[in-house]
């Protein structure tokens, strides 16, 4: 297959992995080669770095379980113990198969995946297979998700999906709404930012830009095979982010309004921020909240989780300080937001 055959080209050989000591933590970091694209094939040495600082937040109630979530500032690990940074940069997409992690951090001038496996058994978190994925020519991507032997990710300002095997890393690039003319001020440009695969239909969100444009959220059905588009479902969703089968019924953010909409149920709303960012498990759904802001303030805005019972009722809270936006909430267990688990009954 030829790199200009409508697929990327990515990250290709092995990597050389080089763990070095500073006191009494481990910092981790990986060289692999790559290039990016046929007309641009620049070989450069990357780095993943890691870390374990602490960040500020304050705890209402209590919690149980592990969660990594996605920030502008990073990737943070959040459990009853605390909260910290493991990872630099920003990063929305966050998915997780079996006991590898997959995670999107967006670089200066493009984005990249990372994959690893994290281990909570001793002081500091342990690495296992840090390595990256793949480099991707874009610096947009939003939500992924992992189904079966494919990555599937939102390159969101491109109004495409991207379907990546991970096995031969070449991705598919996918329009389901015709490329941009005029970029993101193109007709028929959706802001898609959130994906979910059940059975044989890839469900995708767009966000539609509804304060900008009017238009109400809609949700986008693809056959998994062909890719081609099935059908639109309408939502009452306004700038939503996330979906999610629970229980045989559609779940999003209803952003806009701070709302989680379960069917045609509000389940939870707290109209101080925006909601995004949703994890459901057996013991509580959990959602983030991102306080409003103009796009040049939201690096250093605070965030929140709230922790929900399945009446939708808040049990705790955990306010995490100039965080600068959350964007994705995953559980280390049986996550249902995570399209292998999606619960359709």
């Amino acid at each position: 297959m030829k790199p200009d055959s409508g697929f990327f080209s990515a990250v290709r050989g092995k990597g050389r992995e080089l763990v070095r000591r500073t006191g009494e933590r481990f910092h981790k970091s990986l060289l692999y080669p790559y290039y990016l694209g046929k007309e641009n094939r620049i070989f450069h040495e990357a780095s993943i770095a890691s870390s374990y600082d602490p960040v500020e937040y304050e705890l209402t109630g209590t919690f149980h379980g592990n969660y990594l979530v996605g920030t502008h500032s990073g990737i943070l690990l959040v459990n009853k113990d605390g909260v910290y940074r493991l990872f630099g940069g920003s990063t929305y997409g966050i998915t997780r198969r079996g006991d590898t992690f997959f995670a999107e951090q967006t670089m200066v001038a493009f984005s990249r995946v990372i994959s690893f496996e994290l281990s909570l058994d001793g002081a500091v978190p342990q690495y296992k297979n840090l390595r990256i994925v793949s480099f991707l020519k874009t610096r947009k991507i939003h939500q992924i998700d992992r189904f079966e032997k494919f990555l599937y990710l939102c390159d969101t300002y491109e109004n495409r999906l991207l379907v990546m095997n991970l096995k031969t890393r070449w991705a598919r690039k996918i329009y389901p709404a015709g490329k941009l003319k005029n970029g993101r001020s193109s007709s028929n440009y959706c802001h898609f930012n959130s994906v979910f695969v059940v059975g044989d239909v890839v469900y995708l969100l767009a966000h539609n830009e509804t304060v900008k444009t009017g238009k109400k959220s809609t949700i986008y059905c693809l056959d998994k095979k062909s890719l081609e588009v099935l059908d639109i479902i309408e939502t009452s969703g306004t700038n939503a982010h996330n979906i999610v089968f629970y229980q045989g019924e559609i779940m999003y953010c209803d952003s806009m309004k701070g709302a989680i909409i379960h069917g045609e149920k509000v389940l939870f709303q707290d109209e101080r921020y925006m909601a995004r960012g949703l994890s459901v498990t057996d013991d509580y759904i959990v959602v983030g909240g991102s306080e409003f802001a103009k796009r040049e303030k939201r690096s250093a805005i605070n965030g929140i989780m709230f922790f929900l019972n399945k009446k939708g009722e808040c049990v705790s809270t955990i306010e995490l300080g100039e965080i600068g936006g959350l964007k994705e909430i995953r559980h280390f267990g049986n996550d249902y937001a995570l399209s292998e688990n999606a619960s359709v009954s």
